[in-house]
């Protein structure tokens, strides 16, 4: 064929593409390739030293509060800010509640045709709202709010507490003690166990979790192109992806194990935890339930509360505790407060309300440590239009929960960390709408109750019975994160404890 014939159809298939977008009346974004995406900016997010949201947030100051860009053929819409955030959804959740579709689902979720959980559902329909509504509510019953789950938290903290002290002042790692804790909790409601901290197997469960949880997440291009395209755009991440989907097996041999564990020892008289409440409603629930509820969506379930209630809570704790060393005066402040209110005796959740500048403090450490930087995407459900933009249906849209968080227009200085933002005049808490760290709308955070629970009580009573402080005074560990993690944790660093009178 003539070179200049094919160059004419090169020049016309790609105008006709560019004409198309416009009509579309997409977002503004990055230049795209037919077929292959915004290769430009998918170099940018391998070679780039800093984080995808970090680089979407660069990229916002370009193109706005919603912009656009493709892998393969697949659009996805980055929003920026609270206000469009909200927008999206909180005032458009019928239209922006989805969840992405992707075709490379781990094999463990193969086994349960037509099961869904909750945190990745791709359906925002009456089945899935009865699967929440049943957690939710075995949740409540199990004791999450309750002095039973209090109890279970504050014996973790006890050991937590002997750990420390255990260090007799050298400097230590906190973060897989703050995991183990958190693990403990999860592992307590679930399956009614918990393991000791230098239990093998309890190592085991917490390098699966971590595992499943590493990698580009949804921005990945490895959920939309096959396997040998994916590795030419970035090898290390079809590396990781490998590794994550040996770990789902795992972890999914793990849950299936004790729920089978659980059926053989079942007794409707003595409910020991979240799997028997599980195998109570298959005997006792309504039509309804027994519909929904079943062993795929309970194996999901438990999926989703590992991953959204152990991950999130300990990476908020590490970033607390890496706070509190950078910024001592604020770590006195919240353990004066703390002597003059509580006294000696334990902090208990009954008292969070008496505690405000450590409220203030933990609100603040939420906005500064954005766990889950770029929230959970969601899947438009229906063609929609946003702002003054049209959506296409089954759009994932990524809610930038980072650049709600950073936004120089709702917070000054947002780079300081500085609690007292969240006090008024009058030295009262005040809520700011823009702080979303479980996100807003239907899909918000499963675990949020527990969560805050267990970040009030472990951080108040740990100040309480130690102070903490860098491995060397004059150097603070990094505020960098970890990379290739979808989930926003501290880069490792040591600190030392010292117990208070």
């Amino acid at each position: 064929m003539d070179l200049s014939l094919v160059l004419v159809f090169v020049f016309v298939f790609l105008v006709s593409i560019w004409f198309t977008r416009k009509r579309q009346n997409l977002p503004p974004g990055p230049r795209t390739v037919p077929w292959l995406g915004s290769i430009g900016l998918m170099q940018k997010l391998r070679k780039s030293k800093k984080r995808p949201h970090e680089v979407f947030f660069e990229e916002s100051k370009r193109y706005g509060d919603i912009w656009c860009f493709f892998i393969g053929k697949q659009p996805y819409i980055v929003l920026n800010g609270y206000d469009i955030i909200h927008e999206a959804i909180v005032k458009k959740a019928q239209c922006f509640s989805g969840r992405p579709i992707f075709g490379n689902r781990p094999l463990p979720f193969r086994k349960f045709p037509g099961a869904e959980g909750i945190l990745t559902n791709p359906h925002f329909g009456p089945g899935w709202r009865e699967l929440r509504r049943f957690t939710l509510q075995a949740l409540r019953d199990f004791g999450v709010g309750k002095t039973s789950i209090e109890e279970k938290v504050a014996a973790e903290v006890d050991e937590l507490t002997r750990v420390i002290q255990g260090w007799e002042g050298r400097p230590g790692k906190l973060n897989p003690e703050l995991q183990n804790v958190v693990a403990n909790v999860i592992l307590g409601i679930v399956f009614g166990k918990r393991y000791d901290y230098d239990d093998p197997e309890f190592a085991d469960v917490q390098q699966l979790t971590n595992t499943v949880v590493s990698g580009s997440g949804p921005i990945s291009t490895t959920n939309v192109f096959p396997r040998f395209i994916a590795r030419l755009f970035n090898k290390k991440e079809d590396v990781i992806m490998n590794k994550r989907r040996e770990a789902f097996q795992q972890m999914g041999d793990y849950i299936m194990s004790q729920i089978k564990e659980h059926e053989s020892s079942f007794d409707e008289n003595s409910i020991r935890d979240f799997v028997d409440i599980y195998l109570r409603s298959q005997k006792h629930g309504s039509e309804d339930e027994r519909k929904h509820i079943t062993m795929g969506n309970m194996f999901r379930v438990i999926f989703d509360l590992f991953l959204a209630g152990s991950e999130t809570t300990y990476a908020t704790l590490d970033w607390a505790f890496l706070q509190m060393i950078r910024n001592p005066e604020v770590q006195t402040r919240c353990q004066e407060e703390i002597a003059q209110v509580i006294g000696e005796r334990a902090v208990k959740y009954a008292d969070k309300d008496k505690l405000t500048y450590v409220n203030a403090t933990i609100m603040e450490i939420h906005r500064m440590g954005n766990i889950v930087p770029l929230n959970v995407a969601h899947r438009a459900t229906e063609a929609a239009t946003l702002g003054c933009y049209d959506i296409p249906k089954n759009a994932i849209i990524l809610p930038s929960i980072y650049s709600a968080s950073m936004d120089s227009r709702k917070w000054s200085q947002p780079e300081t960390f500085n609690p007292d933002r969240f006090l008024s005049e009058n030295k009262k808490l005040q809520k700011e709408d823009s702080l979303i760290p479980f996100s807003v709308g239907p899909r918000t955070c499963l675990g949020e109750p527990l969560a805050r629970m267990e970040l009030f009580l472990v951080f108040t009573n740990l100040l309480q019975r130690f102070t903490f402080s860098p491995e060397r005074q004059g150097a603070l560990p990094s505020l960098e994160a970890r990379p290739n993690q979808i989930t926003n944790m501290p880069s490792a660093y040591s600190l030392v404890a010292r117990p208070r009178s």
